[in-house]
Formats: C-alpha cells, structure tokens, sequence
C-alpha cells in the first residue's frame, strides 16, 4: 500500500502554527510562529513570506517541530524538570557539583538547549 506523504512548505506551517498557537491563548501566535521557523530554518521574517512555497528540508522540519513542541509545553511526560538545589543534590550522591552534573546531562544527550 503506497501511502502520500505530506511536504510541508513555509506558509502552510506558519498558518498551521499560527492557528495551533492561537487556539492555546499563546500572546502573539504569529510573531512566535515566523520567530521558531526563522530559527529553524535560517530563514529572516521577511523571507519567510516571500519564500512561503518553499518546501523545507526533513532536518529543518524536525527543528522546527520540536520548537513548536517547547514553545506549547507539549511533552506527554516525557520531560522532567530539575531545579538548581536538586540537581545539586542529586550531584552530591555522585560526587559531581552542579556544573558537573550539567555537563553530564548534555553529553548524555538529555538536556534541553533553547
């Protein structure tokens, strides 16, 4: 069975995003939207419209996406927030301070960058 695959190009997701942020009461759904595809993508504001047919590449997508996914809080679980003192904490039982368990953290590929 040959399934059709969706491309995405440039002005469908910034009205997919814009509509998505809106519904979720985010302040300025459109500003947010050509700001996460712009830094997604490269692209400035202005050539995010006259660009919008463009279609974007699976890598550019996938930032984008996961943007999108912080931008509405949309983790289904799957995040887990540690504050400073805690994670000091949690170092102490390994022996590590808190810069220590950051590095960690990033090397495991586990924490978040904006």
């Amino acid at each position: 069975m040959v399934q059709d695959v969706k491309i995405w190009n440039v002005g469908e997701l910034l009205r997919w995003s814009t509509d998505d942020f809106r519904t979720r009461g985010i302040d300025n759904p459109r500003l947010d939207a050509e700001l996460l595809l712009g830094h997604a993508t490269g692209l400035t504001r202005i050539q995010l419209i006259v660009e919008a047919s463009k279609e974007l590449e699976a890598d550019a997508l996938a930032r984008f996406l996961q943007r999108v996914q912080v931008e509405r809080g949309d983790f289904n679980g799957r995040v887990m927030t540690i504050r400073h003192d805690d994670l000091r904490v949690i170092g102490a039982t390994f022996g590590r301070n808190v810069s220590e368990m950051l590095s960690a953290l990033d090397e495991a590929g586990i924490l978040y960058h904006d």
